[in-house]
């Protein structure tokens, strides 16, 4: 557990300085409409987001579920497990939480499975707003879940 309590220490850290070094870039794509590069920019950081989220949830799941879920809607099933309690452990996050984090999940998808010219300001617009929100509520919800804090 203790390894796992680092991992998930470290993956937080790496959350919190990607979305640090990123924050103007964000605020700056929130004040017009971003084309081209920054689209592209953003979508990066986005998916990084989630990906850096499921590695928390895959760490979790390999240590504590004692394995991934299997087949094509794995990383859904993934995200849905952490906010279902089992008998290894409690629920990882709340229902709210994994219903906002199911949209980071999508996009992340959205921008892996389609060519970049294709990605959308509007599809990415609230994601960015919510992101630091997104953050810190999810920071907290594994911090006490998974860290044993208050």
């Amino acid at each position: 557990m203790d390894s796992l309590k680092e991992e998930v220490t470290l993956e937080l850290n790496q959350l919190t300085l990607l979305i640090r070094t990123h924050r103007g870039m964000m605020q700056e794509s929130l004040a017009g409409e971003p084309k081209g590069r920054e689209i592209l920019a953003i979508g990066a950081v986005l998916h990084s987001f989630y990906m850096g989220i499921e590695n928390i949830f895959r760490r979790i799941a390999i240590e504590l579920d004692r394995g991934l879920p299997t087949g094509p809607s794995w990383h859904i099933e993934l995200l849905d497990s952490m906010a279902k309690a089992n008998p290894r452990r409690g629920s990882v996050i709340s229902e709210e939480l994994r219903i906002d984090l199911y949209d980071y999940l999508s996009f992340r998808h959205t921008f892996r499975n389609i060519y970049t010219f294709q990605i959308k300001w509007d599809k990415m617009k609230n994601l960015v707003e919510n992101l630091e929100k997104t953050f810190k509520r999810f920071e907290k919800e594994i911090r006490k879940s998974m860290l044993g804090e208050k």
